[in-house]
């Protein structure tokens, strides 16, 4: 539906519409994991945040589907991708 959704509040990088729910993703790439994956990037005021903007996009335009919140966790190295899809993230 749309990606890179901004408000004053933050961003939602992807949101997406199937089986009749609304989807905000948010991805997180890292090619480390050094300092810990990108979930643990995702911490209780950044998904405040993200609710936020769920919460507005849902008021812009006159929403009345069902929603979440999933997180896309990307490790890249040399060779490989490893992806991790977290769905429904809350605290």
């Amino acid at each position: 539906m749309e990606t890179n959704f901004h408000t004053r509040d933050g961003e939602i990088d992807i949101i997406a519409f199937k089986d009749s729910k609304i989807y905000f993703v948010e991805v997180k790439t890292r090619t480390s994991d050094f300092f810990g994956g990108g979930e643990e990037a995702v911490d209780e005021r950044k998904i405040e945040k993200l609710t936020l903007c769920a919460q507005k996009y849902i008021q812009i335009y006159n929403i009345d589907y069902m929603w979440q919140i999933d997180l896309i966790s990307i490790l890249i190295d040399e060779k490989n991708a490893k992806i991790k899809h977290i769905k429904n993230i809350t605290f």
